[in-house]
């Protein structure tokens, strides 16, 4: 009903809203039972280091559903960890949240490995000079030992503890930027994509551009990801990236996918967070299944993660709640033998799951194949004895 200005019906409105505003007024307040659960993003861990002496703490995050799903992940390597952490993870994920399929996320679920500095200057800056031009700030300079940290401890480290998939990802902003662009000029096949926020490039006279060229010129067949930003900074700094990306133009290798963005109106460290969250998006552009994906059936649906896997360089396989979507689809179109098809692919893909079974057995009871059935709600049963679909499914088909 719309109501206009001078009829009753505003009159009675009002007289509405008055009451029940009394009636709120008087209602008691609401008081939390006790302190709360906390909710926790991550955990703290130390590793040791040998190289450089001293114990590292770290800040790890798994994805949702980590306990549950026997999958591998790609893993984030995020500098600077004590300012960035949390908000970090809050982007990676929103990102990647399972909406409703077929959208199954603009990135994929991944961990996140903070590391807290302990020296930013000694590990952060690269050592490329014969003469200390920036000894004011940097007292000494070590990063080719954390260098070595990352590759020979931490990394393992990281690989030997959690699922992780073959895909490794470096970001970090201002020195840390820095750092990300020297590691991929020093050791280029430690990470597969670099988030270089507002790197600080104008180091010892810009020394760190000289390098770049022929770096360029001597790996033809680099295959990587760079996203590189330029924030509000100093002009020399904003053009010191500018010159950066200059040379990327003129000299990348057809396999090095990158993207340069300004972002010269934010402020020192506001840019980091509109960065990381653009870098991701760009990085894994493609990721997200097209709303029609579905229709094309099970072959459709893994030529698209078949192309993902292309990409990426490992194989990507299609999300468990996607092909258990795919079945009910079939399942509902009268079309058993297709949907036993791609509940089998899952039951493939995902064999500690319980829902996988418990799909299958619906599809073959679909089919009138009640042994078969019976034999997917129990495996579904031994892996979740509270699975009450399954409980209350074996329950019918032995009293009929």
């Amino acid at each position: 009903m719309m109501i206009r200005p001078g009829t009753k019906s505003v009159t009675t409105m009002m007289k509405l809203m008055m009451a029940l505003l009394c009636v709120l007024a008087a209602a008691p307040s609401v008081r939390a039972q006790g302190p709360g659960r906390p909710i926790a993003i991550g955990r703290e861990v130390a590793v040791r280091s040998e190289i450089l002496g001293e114990d590292r703490p770290l800040l790890i995050h798994l994805p949702a559903g980590y306990g549950q799903a026997q999958i591998t992940y790609p893993v984030l390597y995020l500098l600077d960890a004590e300012a960035h952490f949390v908000h970090v993870v809050g982007i990676v994920d929103y990102l990647a949240m399972q909406s409703p399929i077929p959208q199954n996320g603009l990135i994929p679920q991944m961990i996140v490995v903070g590391i807290p500095n302990t020296n930013r200057p000694r590990d952060l800056t690269p050592q490329i000079a014969q003469t200390d031009t920036y000894s004011r700030y940097v007292p000494a300079r070590d990063s080719e030992k954390f260098l070595r940290f990352l590759d020979e401890e931490l990394i393992p480290y990281v690989d030997d503890n959690f699922r992780t998939a073959p895909y490794r990802i470096l970001a970090g902003h201002c020195l840390a930027g820095l750092f990300a662009i020297h590691s991929l000029l020093a050791e280029p096949e430690m990470f597969d994509a670099y988030l270089a926020i507002t790197p600080y490039l104008i180091l010892d006279e810009k020394l760190p551009l000289a390098y770049t060229e022929p770096f360029l010129e001597e790996h033809p067949d680099l295959d990587c990801f760079l996203y590189l930003v330029a924030g509000a900074e100093a002009e020399e700094w904003v053009a010191s990236i500018d010159e950066f990306a200059g040379i990327l133009k003129e000299h990348a290798p057809e396999g090095m996918r990158w993207d340069y963005r300004r972002m010269t109106d934010d402020g020192h460290g506001v840019e980091v967070h509109k960065a990381l969250y653009d870098a991701l998006e760009t990085l894994y552009a493609g990721w997200s299944a097209p709303d029609d994906l579905l229709a094309g059936g099970l072959r459709a649906v893994e030529a698209h993660y078949g192309k993902l896997s292309r990409k990426f360089g490992y194989t990507v396989n299609p999300p468990e709640l996607m092909l258990n979507q795919l079945g009910y689809l079939l399942l509902q179109q009268r079309r058993a033998d297709d949907a036993i098809e791609v509940f089998t692919r899952n039951v493939e893909l995902y064999p500690g799951s319980w829902n996988v079974y418990d799909s299958l057995g619906e599809a073959h009871l679909a089919r009138g194949e009640k042994e078969a059935a019976i034999r997917n709600y129990l495996k579904s049963l031994e892996i979740n004895p509270d699975n009450v679909n399954g409980i209350q499914m074996l329950k019918r088909i032995r009293r009929n």
